[in-house]
């Protein structure tokens, strides 16, 4: 063999032996990588106590949000009747204005139901402000359902409080009682000769009553313009 060839040969293995040493150096280099995080892999990875601890409320005094309770209520359950969240505002709003309502209205005192409306809606606004960020509270302690219904109730009371006291129901009730009769007969007949002459003549007193009320009923919601057309007048 040559000088020459001598050279060549020695030159090729000296290639092929840095190659391949090139490419083992590169596999350890990445080896390392993979196995020494970085640093801010580092700071991932720290548990999140340690940032809590410059904060200025601990973490244990936060509150929880538990899906269905509270703040995580999403539903009532009800179709139609959509959760409200200022429900608190909103039960002290519309109780008050029962209150309000009979208040400046000429409705007595003494009648029973503004007697029994004021105690519930009394009742109802006393247990908001003891529990103003527990609603199933106030639910348990009042038990006639969810706070969405309460409040649902309260907006149907206005309408029969307006409408008592717009007919003035309590001069219909008689101030002294009904009279009872505990062994009543069932054959008896209180519109019938043999009838006690009171009770008839209340119960014909009571009906003409009613007849009246359904007549002026019937012409409020017949009234009409005279120059509206038929569907603007129904």
């Amino acid at each position: 063999m040559s000088a020459l060839q001598r050279i060549r040969q020695t030159t090729c293995r000296l290639l092929v032996n840095n190659q391949v040493g090139g490419v083992a150096a590169a596999r350890r280099s990445s080896a390392a990588a993979l196995t020494r995080p970085s640093a801010s892999a580092v700071a991932v990875l720290r548990p999140l106590s340690f940032y809590r601890t410059f904060s200025a409320q601990p973490a244990a005094e936060e509150k929880q949000i538990i899906p269905g309770i509270g703040k995580g209520k999403t539903s009532t359950g009800i179709v139609g009747l959509k959760v409200e969240p200022d429900w608190y505002n909103g039960m002290l709003k519309k109780f008050q204005l029962l209150l309000d309502t009979m208040e400046g209205s000429d409705m007595p005192e003494t009648c029973q139901y503004r007697i029994d409306v004021t105690k519930w809606a009394n009742f109802v606004i006393a247990t908001t402000k003891a529990n103003p960020e527990d609603p199933e509270a106030i639910e348990d302690e009042v038990r006639m359902g969810q706070v969405e219904e309460l409040m649902e109730m309260a907006d149907d009371e206005m309408i029969c409080c307006n409408m008592y006291i717009k007919k003035k129901f309590w001069l219909e009730m008689d101030p002294e009682g009904p009279e009872i009769d505990f062994n009543p007969d069932p054959m008896k007949d209180e519109l019938g000769p043999d009838g006690d002459p009171r009770v008839r003549e209340k119960i014909l007193r009571d009906q003409e009553r009613m007849k009246n009320l359904y007549d002026e009923d019937e012409e409020e919601d017949y009234e009409t313009d005279p120059d509206a057309t038929d569907h603007e007048a129904y």
